[in-house]
Formats: C-alpha cells, structure tokens, sequence
C-alpha cells in the first residue's frame, strides 16, 4: 500500500514538472500584438462604415430623382405638387433602412425642385460628431441641374450665384414631402391643395 501511494506521488511529482505554460513576457507581447492589430483594424472598419453610408445616401438620391424624371415624363414635364401626387410618388422610391429622404418643389418658380438624401442620425449621434451628418447629406437642384455631396457644397455653389441657401429657399417657397427614416410618409409642408 505504501508503495502504490509513493509510485502515485512520483507520478504526480512527474506531472507537474512536465507541465509547461507561458510566462509574464510571452503573455505580455501577445496583448501588445493584439493592440497594434486593433489600432490598425479599427479606423479602417469606421472608414468602410461611413464609405457604405455615403452610397447608401448617394443612391437613395439617385432613386428619388429618377422618380421625380419619370413623374416629369409622365405628366408632360408637370412636377408632383399635391399632397396626393407627392405621397404616391415617394410611396415607390425605394430607400436604404435608416436613410430619409425628402422632395420639394418651388411655389413660385415653375419646374423648380430639389430631392435632399440625408443619412441616418443615430450613426452621427454614436460617434459623437453632431456635425457631420450634414458632410453626407446630398441634394440634386434642379434649376441647376447639379448634385451636391454635402451642404458646405451647395452653400459655396449658391454664393458663386449670389445668393445664400437660405434666401433661395425662402424665394422659392418649397411646398414638400419627405419619407423618415423607418419609411413613414412625414406629410406636406406648404403644399399646394389637392385637387
């Protein structure tokens, strides 16, 4: 009985001294590979996010306009302008989740109208940049016949015309409609009655 519990122990003594595992340092240098992977991966994945949502943004635009250009070619050149004309084009753009999308045409300028994309907000608000959201909003003119990636550029657009985008939008006295970003229909702001 003695014997088997001293070949046990010496078994147990074998055990341990064969084990083997990884020191402070080697565990140390693994953590410092993993941090610069990390610090490298990490702006280049924001990068991607907001690259994806800059053509999400671009091709919603491009979806509204085309809407409003097939509705213009439709109905002899006759932009939407009653609540019910607005509604049932924006019923059938399609639009990225999250994005919203809005038309509007000129009250006092005949044939004048304008499709603004603008991303989404909660991406802006949880990287804690309020600002940017306007650096990807994207407009379309269509008195210019011109598409503007950002607000910044169609403000400096508008100077060079002189006048500021916000007189512009007060001469033309916008009547609009807009889609949020969960699809809902927002309604018409100074829009024309319905027939």
């Amino acid at each position: 009985m003695i014997n088997t519990f001293r070949s046990s122990l010496l078994t147990l003594r074998k055990r341990k001294n064969s084990e083997e595992g990884f020191t402070l340092i080697e565990l140390m240098i693994v953590v410092v590979i993993i941090g610069i992977l990390a610090a490298i991966a990490i702006p280049i994945f924001m990068n991607q996010q907001k690259e994806a949502l800059l053509a999400s943004t671009k091709s919603d635009l491009k979806n509204a306009n085309v809407a409003v250009a097939n509705y213009l070619a439709k109905n002899n050149g006759k932009l939407p302008m009653t609540c019910t004309e607005m509604t049932d084009l924006f019923q059938t753009i399609p639009q990225s989740p999250g994005n919203e999308i809005r038309y509007a045409y000129s009250r006092t300028q005949p044939g004048v109208y304008y499709v603004r994309a603008s991303p989404k907000e909660d991406f802006f608000l949880n990287n804690a940049k309020t600002d940017t959201a306007d650096e990807y909003r994207m407009f379309f003119l269509s008195e210019y016949g011109k598409t503007f990636t950002s607000k910044q550029a169609m403000s400096s657009f508008m100077a060079t015309k002189g006048t500021d985008v916000r007189s512009w939008l007060d001469y033309n006295n916008f009547g609009s409609v807009a889609r949020d970003k969960d699809g809902n229909m927002l309604g018409c702001v100074n829009s024309g009655t319905d027939e």
